[in-house]
């Protein structure tokens, strides 16, 4: 399963997943905020990546609704959407940080 605050980036992941793997693969997404899904996604899962800022409501809701889960699924927090060198050259690129 796949949790975002960006429904752009869900969507580009599932495509992205749906391409590499075709159907071997049942992707789920939600949103964050719409709890019935995040908790269809928790229940049907058996490893979840969300980002940071959706990490701290996976938690909460895994806390609320574990007596509802028949196993806790395996919780991945990707770190960052952009690599330390795509962020360096964003900043060369607006001026933030002067070129070596």
């Amino acid at each position: 399963g796949l949790v975002s605050i960006s429904p752009g980036i869900l969507r580009a992941a599932e495509v992205i997943l749906h391409s590499m793997r075709g159907n071997e693969l049942l992707v789920m997404t939600a949103n964050p905020d719409t709890g019935s899904r995040l908790l269809a996604l928790l229940r049907a899962a058996s490893h979840v990546l969300c980002d940071r800022p959706s990490l701290p409501l996976v938690e909460q809701s895994l806390r609320q609704n574990r007596s509802q889960l028949m196993r806790l699924p395996q919780v991945h927090c990707a770190q960052s959407y952009l690599g330390t060198a795509t962020i360096d050259l964003l900043r060369k690129e607006i001026g933030l940080q002067s070129a070596a």
